[in-house]
């Protein structure tokens, strides 16, 4: 890249990655899984997850894994659907209004998004965790929150992005104590 980065993208679908590989430009794109990143201990200087970890099986091991292939300093960079808009009714997220909270905002819960975008109709899978379930796993992994945004015109924000850092092994014992 013009930059001095190398920039490597890891896909599961076969047919994302097939299709970010033939896009102008290619991405250059391995398979694998956000569980068993295919990468080295401390290999990368940025992980980027944009709208992943909400999708994951694992939240916690998918969070050590990607502070495994982060070099201490290194930033995670985040995106995902913000834990108060996945915790409304998934039928009404699209209908522009708030919807309501059916269910407790605390009990982590699978919810399917239906939407149509250019003809296609898609359907997301994902997972409802609470903020604190976010942090909790990203902090056991040794990686603190140094900023955090949230999106939104409506009255609950969509979108939920921060910024992680990697702390040492120094750093994660005088934080513990």
């Amino acid at each position: 890249m013009a930059a001095g980065h190398t920039v490597v993208a890891v896909e599961r679908s076969p047919t994302l990655a097939r299709a970010a590989r033939t896009d102008n430009p290619p991405v250059t794109v391995v398979r694998g899984d956000a569980a068993a990143l295919p990468f080295p201990d401390g290999s990368a200087g940025v992980v980027v997850a944009c709208m992943v970890l909400q999708d994951v099986d694992d939240l916690d091991h998918t969070s050590n894994e990607i502070a495994r292939v982060l070099r201490p300093g290194g930033s995670l960079c985040l995106a995902i659907v913000h834990p108060f808009a996945s915790a409304q009714d998934p039928t009404s997220f699209h209908t522009g209004q708030p919807s309501p909270i059916t269910a407790p905002y605390l009990v982590e819960r699978r919810y399917e998004d239906r939407a149509v975008r250019d003809g296609l109709a898609m359907t997301f899978v994902s997972d409802h965790r609470p903020l604190s379930r976010y942090v909790g796993a990203l902090a056991s992994a040794g990686l603190a929150i140094t900023a955090m945004r949230e999106f939104g015109i409506r009255p609950i924000p969509w979108l939920l992005v921060c910024r992680a850092l990697k702390l040492s092994h120094q750093q994660r014992d005088a934080t513990s104590h």
